[in-house]
């Protein structure tokens, strides 16, 4: 069962990254909306495409709703060139997106011409966040939440692509994982919204008869291929090694999918849940770069961190294994010091428990251990 994140300020550092998984990721791109130039195929014969959206969003505490304003949803001609060959589709909204969290919605349908397509993308032309300091529903409002551009453009491509029939309907679903952020304080919140998405072909057996209609939701939990697919992004810390002065964690991707492991961490908070809700405060955190070494995370500023998992990223292929491994002083709050000069964080202290936690594919594997 899929659930929601709750990760506080550690939600803003991974949501960072993301600005660059976004960009880097093959299958996923962010950019700017461009003029379509579309090339429409010309058989006679045409089927129905519909587009379903599913979605487990990562959001900082006290976050009741993310709302999403979408638009120009298209989906691209396989053997066409990447900057052409898009087609049109009917649909455009508003999605919560905490309201479909194990559920998919129909955003987008259409008769097509029949052939192959291998992506889609569509506009978030706006984001609103419905937030309360304090629970207090009476107090929640809603605020604007900022894009990585004013205006962007969301593609998500279709591994193996999907295949339109006459007279007949098939059907993409994308699975849209944002992280938002809470960029400015309780009393003065600014919230940036960070997507990242992957499509999937759901199979013509396992198509709801309720999809037809924009706007419809269905259940995904008892769908035996959604399931299977969720089964198949697993990784799994196997050991762990931590010292004043070292880090070495070892991780096993235990799916049938590849895994982008991006960041890792010390931390003194745990939540039984198996979710993370540690603040910079309680942790130490590290950009897993292409090589498998950990490097401290400089929170300076946004840029900062986009320049420093930029060319990040470990990829770790079905069954394989890498130890993650990182030299030099490790102190839990150190990128609050590194805002705060004022503020001195504190070593790692010997024969103490500590959790070890590291981020890849929009999931958290974590494991706990004591300091030697």
């Amino acid at each position: 069962m899929r659930s929601i994140a709750l990760s506080g300020t550690f939600a803003a550092i991974i949501a960072i990254a993301l600005i660059l998984a976004v960009i880097y990721i093959p299958g996923i791109g962010l950019g700017i909306n461009t003029t379509t130039t579309a090339t429409t195929p010309s058989p006679s014969n045409t089927g129905t495409m519909e587009v379903l959206l599913t979605d487990p969003p990562t959001v900082p505490e006290n976050v009741s709703a993310v709302y999403i304003e979408y638009s120009e949803v298209q989906v691209h001609i396989a053997d066409a060139g990447n900057s052409s060959g898009w087609y049109q589709l009917t649909g455009s909204g508003e999605v919560n997106l905490m309201s479909v969290v194990n559920v998919s919605q129909t955003i987008a349908t259409s008769n097509l011409p029949a052939g192959k397509f291998n992506g889609l993308r569509f506009n978030v032309t706006g984001v609103s966040v419905t937030y309360s300091p304090d629970l207090d529903i009476v107090k929640s409002q809603n605020y604007t939440g900022l894009m990585v551009n004013s205006h962007n453009t969301l593609y998500v491509w279709i591994p193996g692509g999907i295949n339109v029939t006459a007279a007949e309907t098939s059907a993409a679903l994308v699975d849209l994982t944002p992280t938002v952020v809470l960029a400015g304080s309780a009393s003065n919140p600014t919230f940036v919204f960070i997507p990242t998405a992957t499509g999937y072909v759901i199979p013509s057996s396992a198509i709801p008869a309720e999809s037809h209609a924009i706007g419809t939701r269905v259940d995904l939990a008892s769908s035996s291929w959604w399931t299977t697919v969720e089964r198949g992004t697993h990784f799994a810390i196997m050991s762990v090694s931590l010292t004043l002065d070292s880090l070495n964690i070892t991780v096993t991707n235990q799916g049938t999918s590849s895994v982008i492991l991006r960041l890792a961490g010390v931390t003194t908070q745990t939540s039984l849940s198996g979710g993370m809700e540690s603040t910079l405060r309680t942790s130490d955190i590290f950009a897993i770069e292409n090589n498998g070494t950990l490097v401290n995370l400089n929170t300076t500023n946004k840029d900062s961190v986009e320049n420093q998992v930029a060319s990040g990223g470990f990829l770790l292929g079905p069954g394989q294994s890498i130890t993650l491994s990182y030299t030099g002083p490790i102190r839990i709050g150190f990128q609050v010091g590194i805002i705060v000069p004022k503020y001195s964080p504190p070593p790692i202290v010997p024969n103490q428990f500590y959790m070890v936690w590291v981020q890849g594919n929009g999931q958290i594997a974590q494991a706990g251990a004591y300091a030697a």
